[in-house]
């Protein structure tokens, strides 16, 4: 009878020691979560080459960076999330030969386009005969070069 009481004791000394456990190490996550939040850098979303398939754009994931010449095939499609920020980098030129789209929301958010922080005015945004889209909402400005 003893043996199996002591048995008991410390079967509940282990769980006893695994919800301490679980307790500390949520406490650690959350300190730990606040601080990389405090202190992480912004996540860069760069762009380049050849979009083939169905993409959507963010806005959590600003800024989206097109570093350089950026196609949307006829095969391909962005869907740009309100409040997204695209940022242009100087004479990078966007060709739409699919089709690029906003979701639109009540009251909306807008899309920006402009060019890289610092950087020279980007090149253009060209929609071809054969594409299709939609931009309602943008605020479009440092583009064009000369």
């Amino acid at each position: 009878m003893i043996r199996k009481n002591i048995h008991k004791f410390f079967i509940f000394l282990r769980i006893l020691f695994v919800f301490s456990l679980v307790g500390f190490s949520t406490s650690i996550l959350l300190v730990d979560s606040a601080s990389a939040h405090e202190l992480s850098a912004p996540r860069l979303m760069n762009h380049s080459g050849t979009i083939g398939a169905t993409e959507t754009w963010y806005a959590a994931d600003n800024p989206h960076v097109i570093t350089g010449a950026l196609t949307i095939s006829t095969s391909g499609r962005v869907n740009l999330e309100p409040g997204v920020e695209i940022q242009i980098a100087g004479s990078a030129k966007v060709t739409v030969q699919g089709v690029l789209t906003m979701t639109v929301t009540a009251p909306p958010l807008p899309i920006t386009i402009t060019k890289v922080s610092g950087g020279s005015n980007f090149g253009q945004i060209e929609f071809t005969t054969s594409s299709s889209g939609r931009l309602a909402n943008c605020d479009i400005s440092q583009g064009g070069t000369a």
